[in-house]
Protein backbone atom coordinates (compact mmCIF):
# COMPACT_ATOMS: atom_id res chain seq x y z
CA UNK A 1 0.00 0.00 0.00
CA UNK A 2 1.46 3.35 -1.05
CA UNK A 3 1.78 6.23 1.41
CA UNK A 4 0.16 9.64 1.08
CA UNK A 5 1.93 13.03 0.83
CA UNK A 6 1.53 15.31 3.84
CA UNK A 7 -0.13 18.03 1.75
CA UNK A 8 -3.04 15.64 1.13
CA UNK A 9 -3.51 15.34 4.90
CA UNK A 10 -3.06 19.03 5.71
CA UNK A 11 -5.78 19.98 3.20
CA UNK A 12 -8.44 18.41 5.42
CA UNK A 13 -11.44 19.36 3.26
CA UNK A 14 -14.01 17.47 1.19
CA UNK A 15 -13.64 19.56 -1.98
CA UNK A 16 -17.23 18.95 -3.03
CA UNK A 17 -17.88 19.30 -6.77
CA UNK A 18 -21.55 19.99 -7.46
CA UNK A 19 -21.58 18.22 -10.84
CA UNK A 20 -21.39 14.90 -8.96
CA UNK A 21 -24.40 15.65 -6.77
CA UNK A 22 -27.65 13.92 -7.69
CA UNK A 23 -31.08 14.96 -6.51
CA UNK A 24 -32.23 11.35 -6.44
CA UNK A 25 -30.71 9.55 -3.45
CA UNK A 26 -32.56 7.60 -0.78
CA UNK A 27 -36.27 7.90 -0.03
CA UNK A 28 -37.22 9.17 3.39
CA UNK A 29 -38.31 6.26 5.57
CA UNK A 30 -36.35 3.69 3.54
CA UNK A 31 -34.43 0.90 5.26
CA UNK A 32 -30.70 1.59 4.89
CA UNK A 33 -27.69 -0.64 5.45
CA UNK A 34 -24.19 0.31 6.58
CA UNK A 35 -21.97 -2.24 4.86
CA UNK A 36 -18.38 -3.09 4.00
CA UNK A 37 -16.32 -5.48 1.95
CA UNK A 38 -12.93 -6.87 2.96
CA UNK A 39 -10.03 -6.06 0.63
CA UNK A 40 -6.41 -7.21 0.81
CA UNK A 41 -5.27 -4.02 2.60
CA UNK A 42 -8.41 -2.16 3.65
CA UNK A 43 -12.16 -2.35 4.04
CA UNK A 44 -14.48 -0.55 1.61
CA UNK A 45 -17.56 0.93 3.30
CA UNK A 46 -20.83 2.12 1.78
CA UNK A 47 -24.49 2.85 2.52
CA UNK A 48 -27.24 1.26 0.45
CA UNK A 49 -31.00 0.71 0.31
CA UNK A 50 -30.33 -2.19 -2.09
CA UNK A 51 -31.42 -0.01 -5.01
CA UNK A 52 -28.85 2.77 -4.76
CA UNK A 53 -25.42 2.80 -3.16
CA UNK A 54 -23.52 5.85 -1.86
CA UNK A 55 -19.78 5.58 -1.25
CA UNK A 56 -16.35 6.95 -2.10
CA UNK A 57 -16.50 5.42 -5.59
CA UNK A 58 -13.49 5.11 -7.89
CA UNK A 59 -14.40 6.81 -11.19
CA UNK A 60 -12.23 6.11 -14.22
CA UNK A 61 -10.07 9.10 -15.09
CA UNK A 62 -11.31 11.09 -12.08
CA UNK A 63 -10.38 9.27 -8.88
CA UNK A 64 -12.47 8.67 -5.77
CA UNK A 65 -15.72 10.67 -5.60
CA UNK A 66 -18.68 10.32 -3.21
CA UNK A 67 -21.53 9.49 -5.59
CA UNK A 68 -24.83 7.64 -5.72
CA UNK A 69 -24.83 4.78 -8.19
CA UNK A 70 -26.85 1.66 -8.99
CA UNK A 71 -26.74 -1.10 -6.38
CA UNK A 72 -24.86 -4.22 -7.37
CA UNK A 73 -25.10 -7.58 -5.64
CA UNK A 74 -21.82 -8.48 -3.99
CA UNK A 75 -20.38 -10.41 -1.08
CA UNK A 76 -20.54 -7.76 1.64
CA UNK A 77 -21.04 -7.62 5.40
CA UNK A 78 -23.90 -5.59 6.93
CA UNK A 79 -22.62 -3.70 9.97
CA UNK A 80 -25.78 -1.77 10.88
CA UNK A 81 -29.37 -1.25 9.72
CA UNK A 82 -31.07 2.14 10.12
CA UNK A 83 -33.90 4.23 8.75
CA UNK A 84 -33.48 7.13 6.35
CA UNK A 85 -34.74 10.35 7.93
CA UNK A 86 -34.24 14.08 7.36
CA UNK A 87 -30.91 14.10 9.23
CA UNK A 88 -29.53 11.20 7.18
CA UNK A 89 -30.56 12.94 3.94
CA UNK A 90 -28.90 16.16 5.15
CA UNK A 91 -25.65 14.30 5.81
CA UNK A 92 -25.83 12.58 2.41
CA UNK A 93 -26.16 15.99 0.77
CA UNK A 94 -23.17 17.32 2.74
CA UNK A 95 -20.76 14.63 1.55
CA UNK A 96 -22.11 13.84 -1.92
CA UNK A 97 -19.70 15.09 -4.56
CA UNK A 98 -16.66 15.04 -2.24
CA UNK A 99 -13.45 14.48 -4.21
CA UNK A 100 -10.61 14.97 -1.71
CA UNK A 101 -10.09 11.31 -0.87
CA UNK A 102 -7.49 10.25 1.70
CA UNK A 103 -7.16 6.68 2.91
CA UNK A 104 -5.95 7.98 6.29
CA UNK A 105 -8.24 10.96 6.98
CA UNK A 106 -11.14 10.86 4.49
CA UNK A 107 -11.81 7.28 3.46
CA UNK A 108 -14.94 5.28 2.60
CA UNK A 109 -15.54 4.29 6.23
CA UNK A 110 -15.43 7.93 7.37
CA UNK A 111 -18.08 8.85 4.77
CA UNK A 112 -20.34 5.84 5.38
CA UNK A 113 -20.26 6.19 9.17
CA UNK A 114 -20.89 9.93 8.88
CA UNK A 115 -24.04 9.26 6.84
CA UNK A 116 -25.07 6.65 9.41
CA UNK A 117 -24.40 8.53 12.66
CA UNK A 118 -22.96 12.00 12.04
CA UNK A 119 -19.60 10.91 13.48
CA UNK A 120 -16.48 11.14 11.28
CA UNK A 121 -14.87 7.89 12.38
CA UNK A 122 -12.84 5.12 10.78
CA UNK A 123 -12.13 2.26 13.17
CA UNK A 124 -9.36 1.22 10.78
CA UNK A 125 -7.61 4.47 11.81
CA UNK A 126 -8.06 4.04 15.56
CA UNK A 127 -5.07 3.17 17.75
CA UNK A 128 -4.11 -0.37 16.82
CA UNK A 129 -6.21 -0.27 13.65
CA UNK A 130 -4.87 -1.79 10.43
CA UNK A 131 -4.60 1.53 8.55
CA UNK A 132 -3.29 3.46 11.55
CA UNK A 133 -0.32 1.10 11.75
CA UNK A 134 0.54 1.74 8.09
CA UNK A 135 0.38 5.55 8.25
CA UNK A 136 1.23 6.66 11.78
CA UNK A 137 5.03 6.59 11.41
CA UNK A 138 4.78 8.93 8.39
CA UNK A 139 2.57 11.44 10.21
CA UNK A 140 3.74 14.53 12.03
CA UNK A 141 2.07 15.31 15.35
CA UNK A 142 -0.30 17.95 13.84
CA UNK A 143 -1.48 15.39 11.27
CA UNK A 144 -1.95 12.70 13.94
CA UNK A 145 -4.18 15.15 15.80
CA UNK A 146 -6.40 15.33 12.70
CA UNK A 147 -7.16 11.59 12.68
CA UNK A 148 -10.92 10.95 12.98
CA UNK A 149 -11.73 14.69 13.06
CA UNK A 150 -14.26 16.22 10.71
CA UNK A 151 -13.16 17.97 7.50
CA UNK A 152 -13.48 21.75 7.60
CA UNK A 153 -16.83 21.81 5.78
CA UNK A 154 -18.41 19.57 8.43
CA UNK A 155 -16.96 21.25 11.51
CA UNK A 156 -19.58 22.66 13.82
CA UNK A 157 -19.18 26.29 14.74
CA UNK A 158 -17.55 26.88 18.10
CA UNK A 159 -20.31 27.40 20.61
CA UNK A 160 -18.25 27.84 23.77
CA UNK A 161 -18.98 31.13 25.51
CA UNK A 162 -16.18 32.48 27.68
CA UNK A 163 -18.72 34.26 29.87
CA UNK A 164 -19.76 32.25 32.96
CA UNK A 165 -23.47 31.66 33.42
CA UNK A 166 -23.14 32.62 37.09
CA UNK A 167 -20.12 34.90 37.69
CA UNK A 168 -20.25 34.45 41.47
CA UNK A 169 -19.49 30.72 41.20
CA UNK A 170 -15.74 30.26 41.66
CA UNK A 171 -15.61 26.58 42.73
CA UNK A 172 -17.31 23.19 42.31
CA UNK A 173 -17.79 23.30 38.55
CA UNK A 174 -16.19 21.72 35.47
CA UNK A 175 -13.72 23.86 33.53
CA UNK A 176 -14.08 23.34 29.77
CA UNK A 177 -11.09 21.85 27.90
CA UNK A 178 -12.11 20.48 24.49
CA UNK A 179 -14.54 18.52 22.32
CA UNK A 180 -12.76 15.15 21.83
CA UNK A 181 -13.73 13.20 18.71
CA UNK A 182 -13.70 9.85 20.55
CA UNK A 183 -13.50 8.33 24.02
CA UNK A 184 -10.66 5.96 24.82
CA UNK A 185 -10.28 3.46 27.64
CA UNK A 186 -7.06 5.10 28.72
CA UNK A 187 -7.84 7.92 31.13
CA UNK A 188 -8.18 5.86 34.28
CA UNK A 189 -7.80 8.99 36.40
CA UNK A 190 -10.94 10.48 34.83
CA UNK A 191 -14.66 9.84 35.07
CA UNK A 192 -17.08 9.51 32.16
CA UNK A 193 -20.48 11.06 32.89
CA UNK A 194 -23.33 10.14 30.53
CA UNK A 195 -26.30 12.52 30.33
CA UNK A 196 -29.47 10.77 29.11
CA UNK A 197 -33.02 11.97 28.69
CA UNK A 198 -35.98 12.31 26.32
CA UNK A 199 -36.08 14.96 23.60
CA UNK A 200 -36.40 18.48 25.00
CA UNK A 201 -35.83 17.42 28.63
CA UNK A 202 -32.93 19.83 29.19
CA UNK A 203 -29.83 17.63 28.85
CA UNK A 204 -27.79 20.37 27.16
CA UNK A 205 -28.91 22.95 29.72
CA UNK A 206 -27.80 20.64 32.54
CA UNK A 207 -24.39 20.21 30.88
CA UNK A 208 -24.03 24.00 30.61
CA UNK A 209 -24.82 24.33 34.32
CA UNK A 210 -22.15 21.76 35.21
CA UNK A 211 -19.58 23.78 33.21
CA UNK A 212 -21.05 27.14 34.29
CA UNK A 213 -20.78 28.31 30.68
CA UNK A 214 -22.37 27.54 27.32
CA UNK A 215 -20.63 24.46 25.91
CA UNK A 216 -23.68 22.64 24.46
CA UNK A 217 -26.41 23.87 22.16
CA UNK A 218 -29.64 24.50 24.06
CA UNK A 219 -32.95 26.15 23.25
CA UNK A 220 -36.27 26.68 25.09
CA UNK A 221 -38.16 24.20 22.94
CA UNK A 222 -39.54 20.68 23.14
CA UNK A 223 -37.91 19.90 19.79
CA UNK A 224 -34.52 18.21 19.55
CA UNK A 225 -31.52 20.56 19.37
CA UNK A 226 -28.65 18.06 19.79
CA UNK A 227 -29.05 15.12 17.39
CA UNK A 228 -25.82 13.15 17.81
CA UNK A 229 -23.66 11.75 20.62
CA UNK A 230 -21.25 14.52 21.60
CA UNK A 231 -18.24 14.41 23.92
CA UNK A 232 -17.21 17.38 26.07
CA UNK A 233 -14.04 17.26 28.15
CA UNK A 234 -13.30 19.30 31.23
CA UNK A 235 -11.42 19.48 34.52
CA UNK A 236 -13.18 19.62 37.87
CA UNK A 237 -12.48 22.75 39.89
CA UNK A 238 -13.55 22.47 43.50
CA UNK A 239 -12.97 21.51 47.10
CA UNK A 240 -11.21 18.35 48.25
CA UNK A 241 -14.28 17.51 50.33
CA UNK A 242 -16.49 17.34 47.24
CA UNK A 243 -13.84 15.41 45.33
CA UNK A 244 -13.85 12.85 48.12
CA UNK A 245 -17.65 12.56 48.01
CA UNK A 246 -17.48 11.96 44.24
CA UNK A 247 -15.20 8.92 44.52
CA UNK A 248 -16.82 5.79 43.06
CA UNK A 249 -15.83 2.18 42.41
CA UNK A 250 -13.69 2.28 39.27
CA UNK A 251 -13.60 -1.51 38.92
CA UNK A 252 -15.98 -1.44 35.96
CA UNK A 253 -16.24 -4.50 33.75
CA UNK A 254 -16.86 -4.57 30.02
CA UNK A 255 -15.46 -1.19 28.91
CA UNK A 256 -14.28 -1.69 25.31
CA UNK A 257 -10.68 -1.05 24.30
CA UNK A 258 -11.74 0.77 21.11
CA UNK A 259 -13.38 4.11 20.28
CA UNK A 260 -16.94 4.44 21.52
CA UNK A 261 -19.20 5.69 18.73
CA UNK A 262 -22.47 3.85 19.40
CA UNK A 263 -23.27 3.34 23.11
CA UNK A 264 -26.07 0.86 22.35
CA UNK A 265 -23.67 -1.39 20.43
CA UNK A 266 -20.63 -0.95 22.67
CA UNK A 267 -22.58 -1.44 25.92
CA UNK A 268 -25.37 -4.06 25.66
CA UNK A 269 -26.67 -2.97 29.07
CA UNK A 270 -27.00 0.65 27.85
CA UNK A 271 -30.67 1.74 28.34
CA UNK A 272 -32.62 1.86 25.09
CA UNK A 273 -35.87 3.20 26.55
CA UNK A 274 -35.78 6.31 28.67
CA UNK A 275 -39.44 6.69 29.54
CA UNK A 276 -42.72 4.83 29.29
CA UNK A 277 -44.00 1.64 30.83
CA UNK A 278 -41.66 -0.97 29.47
Amino acid sequence: MAGEPEEVWLDHTLRVQTEYKKELTFERGAQLYLCYTEGPDTQHWFVTDKQLTIDFHLLTGTGHVVVAHAYQESDFIISEQFQCDAEVLRRVNEVQGATNYSLALRNSEHVARYIYSGAWISFQMRRGGSLRAKFEKQMTKPVQNMINTKPKELEEKEIVSEEPLYPNIKSDYIQFRSYPALLWNGGRDSYNIVILGPTGSGKSSLINLLFNQTVAKAAPTAASVTRTVNYIEGTYVGSKELKHRLEVDDNVKGIPEYPISDPHKDFPQFPTKLCGDG
